[in-house]
């Protein structure tokens, strides 16, 4: 989520320094939502590849045994097919695959205003009018984003982290720390660190 509009009493380099800043929020949302795709997608591939992995490797083992050897392989299979089957019932209903979709157009969208938003700031338009009307649509845009990202549940924490990779991939200081973070891993910064990394590993 962006500021609100600037008053058009701002400076082109003001208007510049708020699309900047935009263009830091963007990212760091653009990154979360990157994040739960790729994490949602790893883990659907693996229950899918389960669920045809597993019986077939029970039903080579079986033939290759043969009959004198099936007592213990036929109840581990069953039960191994169970377990996958009740993973494929848990991402149904935690709704893995809606989520995972959901998440990529978030990463997208922002990913554009992102964009957007740094074009204008690098070349902005000559006229300071011009400037405020294009940011304005900009802002609106955004915030219309946000109401959708919003309902997706984003953590502090995600936000933290969302906001030290977007500084460090822009290579812009943090606000609060008035640092450029050089890697992912988290300082005790309110704004960009205090996370825990090996949740998020991918």
């Amino acid at each position: 989520m962006t500021d609100s509009p600037p008053p058009t009493s701002a400076t082109i380099e003001q208007l510049q320094l708020k699309c900047w800043q935009s263009a830091i929020h963007t990212r760091a949302t653009a990154f979360i939502f990157e994040h739960r795709y790729r994490l949602l997608r790893r883990q659907l591939r693996a229950v899918e590849a389960a669920a045809v992995i597993v019986p077939a490797s029970f039903g080579c083992f079986i033939l290759a045994a043969g009959s004198s050897s099936t007592s213990w392989l036929l109840p581990a299979g069953t039960v191994a097919a169970l377990l996958s089957g009740l993973a494929s019932i848990l991402a149904s209903s935690l709704q893995w695959r809606e989520r995972m979709s959901k998440s990529l157009v978030s990463f997208r969208e922002n990913d554009r205003l992102t964009a957007r938003y740094e074009r204008l700031a690098g070349e902005p338009p000559k006229r300071k009018d011009d400037f405020v009307q294009a940011k304005a649509r900009l802002d609106d845009i955004d915030e219309a984003q946000t109401g959708i990202d919003v309902e997706h549940g984003v953590t502090d924490e995600e936000k933290r982290l969302g906001f030290r990779e977007a500084h460090r991939l822009r290579n812009r200081p943090c606000l609060e720390c008035d640092t450029v973070p050089p890697s992912l891993e988290p300082s005790d910064c309110g704004a960009c660190g205090n996370f825990n990394l090996r949740r998020f590993i991918w």
